[in-house]
């Protein structure tokens, strides 16, 4: 083969001084390639080591960074506290809400067609809890669907109670309420009896009555209560739609937790819109026999039945 002259010859340059001096361009690859030697030498163990140390030491400078910021910004140094959804909810249930007259543009009459066995004891508990603000009319009639053997001693105790005079309803504004017994599946209320527009389920006429009622019974001036107490009435309306004892049982023991070791649902200081419901619908479906329920509830029935007048 031809010879050839070499490419690079040794050469000595004079590198002038006015100019700024750069490290070799290779130094870093034998740095890296030392390193490199270096740590191929060292075991597993030891490079997790290495690697643990280092997360350790970000972790620790990421956290110095976060106390400085927080104490640049006046954050409070205490844990979060729990529960601060129920907190905000007890807290709810016991402001007061203002009291109002009564709009008597929005007191239409109303009929409700409903069973003898399926008795709306909540019309009798709002009758009582509306005392002092609104008089309910209550008139019972009977369709000629229905015949004696409808009724029971539940039914005409409920009759004698609902229709009873009271002596101190002359100045009160009064709401018309007609109730007829008729062979009904599912409670019909109308609130407009010209327009026969029914509204099935005697949770609706829950709703009804306490919207047209005193401004301080009111429960969807507030978020909190409004999702609480609705909560409860979907519970109630499912409940009321189940047949057996077994289908129940996951609604009754959903009511007894809800209202735990209180006195009222919502830790209420009186009777609310779900103590309404709830025990309406638990004296249809077990009459006086209460022991087949949570103790919790057979004890809080007991105890508001005054106060509903059941």
């Amino acid at each position: 083969m031809y010879s050839l002259k070499p490419i690079l010859t040794q050469q000595n340059i004079d590198l002038p001084s006015c100019m700024y001096k750069m490290k070799p361009v290779n130094s870093n690859i034998i740095e890296n390639s030392c390193n490199s030697k270096n740590n191929s030498e060292k075991s597993e163990v030891e490079l997790l080591e290495d690697r643990q140390n280092r997360i350790l030491q970000k972790l620790d400078e990421l956290k110095q960074t976060l106390l400085s910021m927080r104490g640049d910004l006046n954050v409070c140094s205490k844990p979060a506290q729990q529960n601060i959804q129920n907190q905000q909810q007890q807290k709810a249930a016991k402001v007061k809400i203002q009291r109002k007259p009564i709009d008597v543009n929005n007191l239409a009459e109303i009929v409700v067609n409903v069973h003898p066995k399926n008795i709306p004891y909540s019309i009798l508990a709002f009758r009582n809890l509306f005392k002092d603000r609104l008089f309910l009319d209550v008139e019972v009639f009977t369709h000629s669907s229905i015949s004696n053997a409808d009724f029971n001693d539940l039914t005409r105790d409920f009759t004698d109670k609902i229709t009873k005079k009271l002596d101190y309803v002359e100045k009160l504004p009064a709401l018309k309420v007609t109730i007829i017994w008729k062979d009904v599946e599912t409670t019909q209320f109308i609130s407009s009896p010209s327009k026969f527009i029914p509204v099935y389920g005697e949770i609706n006429i829950i709703r009804y009555l306490n919207r047209v009622g005193p401004s301080e019974h009111y429960y969807e001036t507030d978020h909190f209560q409004a999702n609480y107490h609705d909560q409860v009435l979907d519970v109630c309306y499912q409940l009321s739609k189940k047949h057996s004892d077994k289908e129940r049982q996951q609604y009754i023991q959903h009511l007894s937790q809800r209202l735990g070791k209180d006195q009222f649902y919502n830790s209420a200081s009186s009777l609310s819109i779900s103590d309404i419901a709830v025990s309406s619908i638990l004296k249809k479906l077990y009459a006086n026999d209460f022991k087949r329920m949570p103790a919790n509830l057979s004890n809080w029935l007991n105890k508001i039945s005054p106060f509903a007048g059941y």
